[in-house]
């Protein structure tokens, strides 16, 4: 398997979450094309009215919000890592942060499934990655504690 340093691997992870970025503003541009094209699906099973549009615009909208609020934390966190911060109180805050990020993404996706089962099947796997995240801060996080007291031994 390929293996490729650590810097060159933060610094692959920076350059994903700039185009992630990037890819999110642009989204905040078509989103109302976005919300019509899914709605014109839904519309196949059901009529969404006039109100259903303008809730998933809001719904879309929020997820964008949640989305670029947790790609910012991405890149704090990331530089802390090139930096060779990671075991330390403030990167343990921002992975918490993530994760309840993440959590908020999975409930905004729920608020979509009745008017599409994949709000439900997105729900699932971003609810299991904050679970996911939640494990890493705790193990992080014990990590941070195991070092502060070695730091403090002689």
């Amino acid at each position: 398997m390929l293996k490729i340093s650590n810097k060159a691997s933060a610094n692959l992870s920076l350059i994903f979450s700039g185009v992630f970025m990037a890819a999110l503003t642009v989204m905040y541009f078509i989103m109302p094309l976005l919300i019509t094209r899914f709605c014109d699906v839904v519309n196949v099973i059901r009529p969404v009215s006039k109100l259903g549009y303008i809730y998933l615009g809001i719904i879309g909208y929020l997820v964008l919000i949640v989305a670029t609020a947790t790609d910012i934390l991405l890149f704090a966190l990331l530089f802390r890592v090139k930096r060779g911060l990671v075991f330390s109180e403030r990167s343990v805050a921002y992975i918490r942060y993530i994760s309840w990020s993440v959590f908020a993404e999975a409930f905004l996706f729920l608020l979509i499934a009745p008017y599409s089962l994949i709000g439900i099947f997105i729900f699932i796997a971003a609810f299991m990655l904050g679970m996911a995240l939640r494990v890493v801060k705790n193990v992080i996080s014990e990590a941070v504690q195991i070092k502060i007291e070695n730091d403090f031994t002689v």
